[in-house]
């Protein structure tokens, strides 16, 4: 448990966090019960594989799409399938911070290779040794599609970005038909900025990203008219 609405970002290494208020906080502190209502579990089925410019936060996107800003209120979102065998730590880690933005009690992903890989480049093998002797209690039960109150499927194969648009997070659409949906509800066509940061953003292949669209518009000479509030310049960035 955490003081912080993005707590479930612990899913990115298989643990269950939920955030929590500062009194909660203070009574787990001085060893008093901590409770909440038992929540429901809510699994999510993932199939296929991230392709282009998909990345894990338009996985959460489409889910907030489906489910709406309430979808996961009072429950656990479980990821499961073989899709999930494809999504690394960081991955995860952003799914299960965004988790928050359903309303979900937590997140959770069952336990992995791409997880053990990440745990010992980050020098925590100590963590993984510990985990291979208890597997049993990171991995999805057999059956256990069974117990889920409520799935939905997204097949990451079809998946494309996705753009969170104003007013609610559910109001998402895939990218491609941005400019469509922009006419549609006469919404100003020009941004005045595009910042690069946040609780999301901030992981290294994520400002790769970044880095990569200002390499290409610099090899086509093409000039953003939405500057960047970093004010970063491509070279200084890549260093």
């Amino acid at each position: 448990m955490g003081t912080d609405l993005h707590t479930p970002n612990a899913a990115g290494i298989a643990m269950l966090g939920i955030g929590v208020c500062g009194s909660d906080a203070v009574d787990a502190i001085a060893g008093m019960p901590w409770e909440l209502p038992c929540p429901k579990v809510f699994g999510v089925r993932l199939t296929g594989g991230l392709n282009g410019w998909a990345s894990s936060k338009d996985i959460i996107c489409k889910l907030a799409g489906l489910v709406s800003v309430n979808g996961g209120k009072g429950k656990i979102v479980e990821f499961f399938s073989p899709g999930v065998g494809k999504l690394g730590a960081i991955f995860m880690a952003v799914i299960g911070s965004m988790s928050a933005e359903i309303g979900a009690t937590s997140c959770s992903f069952p336990y992995n290779g791409l997880i053990s890989r990440y745990l010992r480049a980050t020098k925590r093998s100590d963590i993984t040794d510990a985990v291979s002797k208890n597997l049993y209690f990171l991995a999805v039960d057999k059956g256990s599609i069974l117990y889920y109150d409520d799935v939905v499927k997204i097949n990451l194969d079809e998946l494309k970005p996705h753009i969170n648009e104003p007013y609610t997070l559910d109001f998402v659409h895939s990218l491609s038909i941005l400019g469509q949906v922009v006419q549609q509800n006469s919404w100003p066509e020009n941004l005045l900025t595009s910042p690069v940061d946040s609780c999301i953003n901030l992981f290294y292949k994520n400002l790769m990203k970044v880095f990569g669209l200002m390499e290409q518009a610099d090899r086509t000479s093409l000039k953003s008219k939405t500057p960047f509030l970093s004010q970063l310049k491509a070279n200084k960035f890549k260093q």
